[in-house]
């Protein structure tokens, strides 16, 4: 068997190998997710088998070979080219950050692993800093704090958020804190079943709604309240779609600028979590 080793057929096996010191950094900087995993390793993987084929250079009368070639190349392009669109789309769909001079009357705050290891809690706290500004510079704004302990967290993300926020001089009486959601679909769901109470309970007409909101959408409007979706860049397109699809019709992002040497790492994890949600049905294209 003839092989060809020359320089352009080794591009795929140099992708391998960046893709697989990047995976380790971003790995060991941030929590460890067996999805991520899985979709570095058939990146790496394809890119291999790809070096393989350009360098043996297979006959191409061979039935055999032939169909391997095909399914590793439409295999890497059907994972591939799926995963740059939305890279794509979640760098057009943010929108920009709104100032500080805008009134919230609700902020949620979503949650992010939460580890022993300051270090790998930059995202979370990246999010908590930027709510305790906001939150210093408007007195009337309440914060919903959102997030369960999952995987290897070491306590309920809303609340290490809430001592967090605590530590930093904002007052208990101006934060609701949700213990119980282990994803976005959840972290919503919940914040505004929450909102709802407590605008009803401000108001004192404790009786008007008796369901949760999810079975009563229409005995409640949001319209008139001014609420603020505080996380990432990389996470806002998820809670926009999501935030749509339980009736909020224009949600206003609070964008919190995350590692750019992660933007890639976390996107990927995005679409990851976008295509579960499809799945699950907790988001619908029409």
């Amino acid at each position: 068997m003839i092989k060809d080793y020359s320089l352009k057929n080794f591009i795929p096996l140099l992708i391998s190998f960046v893709l697989l010191i990047y995976y380790t950094v971003s790995s060991i900087c941030n929590s460890f997710n067996i999805y991520i995993f899985a979709l570095f390793f058939i990146f790496i993987v394809l890119n291999i088998a790809i070096f393989y084929i350009l360098v043996t250079k297979r006959n191409k009368e061979q039935l055999e070979p032939k169909f391997y070639r095909y399914f590793i190349v439409i295999s890497y392009f059907f994972i591939f080219i799926p995963n740059i669109i939305l890279v794509i789309l979640n760098f057009i769909s943010a929108k920009p950050e709104l100032s500080n001079a805008y009134h919230y009357d609700y902020v949620i705050v979503f949650g992010s692993s939460v580890s022993e290891n300051n270090e790998k809690n930059e995202n979370i706290n990246l999010r908590l800093d930027y709510a305790i500004d906001y939150a210093r510079r408007h007195m009337g704004t309440k914060f919903i704090l959102t997030g369960a302990k999952v995987n290897n967290d070491i306590i309920e993300e809303a609340y290490y958020m809430r001592n967090y926020m605590i530590k930093n001089n904002i007052f208990n009486e101006r934060i609701l804190v949700d213990p119980l959601s282990h994803n976005t679909y959840e972290n919503i769901q919940n914040s505004l079943y929450m909102i709802k109470e407590d605008i009803i309970r401000r108001n004192r007409f404790e009786n008007i709604v008796k369901q949760p909101f999810i079975l009563n959408k229409e005995k409640f409007s949001f319209n008139n309240v001014k609420i603020g979706f505080l996380s990432n860049d990389f996470h806002l397109m998820r809670i926009n779609m999501m935030a749509k699809n339980e009736g909020i019709d224009n949600p206003l992002n609070i964008n919190v600028k995350s590692n750019k040497f992660f933007m890639f790492y976390n996107i990927l994890r995005e679409n990851l979590a976008l295509f579960k949600a499809f799945s699950l049905g907790q988001l619908k294209i029409f």
